[in-house]
């Protein structure tokens, strides 16, 4: 699949899922929705709910962990828009242990990992920055039709649904208690020169958004190299 098609599937797929929430994030928060000192969470030190989230990654990769939290105070709120009064929550990320052993990764996510504290945050989803050995990673891009980059970052995999903050309307996004295991492929894309990560589940069609609820206990994400895999595919086919 040539890069073109990648990134059309990387905006269908994107688009969709901005679709379940009321306002779309990007993995790398804008700066106007940054937390000011007054806004900055705290981090909660007897946290009592947690996931647990594992599964194998290639090794070719390393991945880091973090959780998006938003905050859903009036009083942390962003005006995007005057005049179409658009308004956007504050956000802050939680970064996560991740305990790598070969080919197999883990970490201990808790939903209650900040304070709810003056802007009543809440976790919204799970983000997995994963980068492989040559540096290129998952993230963002951003710049004008002569200039982009790529700013790394973790790109939404998990998404939460939390009793009275993010709970979705739509009957077809069901939330669950448990998640069948699923995999993520990441693929290098290109935008006007800069490269970037993608991971996404191939067979995302077929499966339900990963949407969970707070009562979830585990969840199995294997995390895949398409480069790597090709170049296996080429070995086991016997050419060059």
């Amino acid at each position: 699949m040539d890069s073109d098609a990648i990134v059309t599937r990387r905006r269908a797929r994107s688009a969709a899922l901005a679709a379940l929430i009321t306002v779309a994030m990007s993995s790398c928060e804008a700066k106007d929705t940054v937390p000011t000192r007054s806004e900055a969470p705290v981090a909660n030190a007897h946290p009592t709910k947690f996931v647990r989230v594992r599964g194998h990654i290639d090794p070719s990769l390393s991945m880091l962990i973090a959780t998006q939290y938003a905050s859903s105070s009036p009083q942390c709120r962003r005006t995007m828009n005057w005049i179409e009064g658009v308004v956007s929550p504050v956000i802050a990320w939680h970064d996560e242990a991740v305990h790598r052993l070969g080919d197999q990764y883990e970490a201990t996510v808790a939903f209650d990992g900040y304070e709810p504290g003056r802007c009543d945050w809440y976790p919204l989803l799970i983000g997995f920055l994963i980068r492989r050995q040559d540096g290129v990673a998952t993230g963002l891009f951003k710049g004008t039709d002569q200039v982009t980059k790529h700013i790394d970052g973790p790109q939404s995999t998990v998404w939460l649904e939390i009793p009275g903050k993010s709970e979705f309307t739509d009957p077809a996004n069901k939330a669950f208690r448990s998640l069948a295991p699923f995999a993520i492929v990441c693929r290098e894309v290109l935008e006007r020169g800069a490269k970037g990560l993608w991971c996404e589940d191939p067979e995302a069609q077929r499966h339900p958004v990963p949407l969970i609820t707070d009562e979830a206990t585990e969840i199995n994400v294997d995390v895949q190299d398409y480069a790597l895999q090709k170049a296996a595919t080429k070995s086991e086919s016997g050419h060059d």
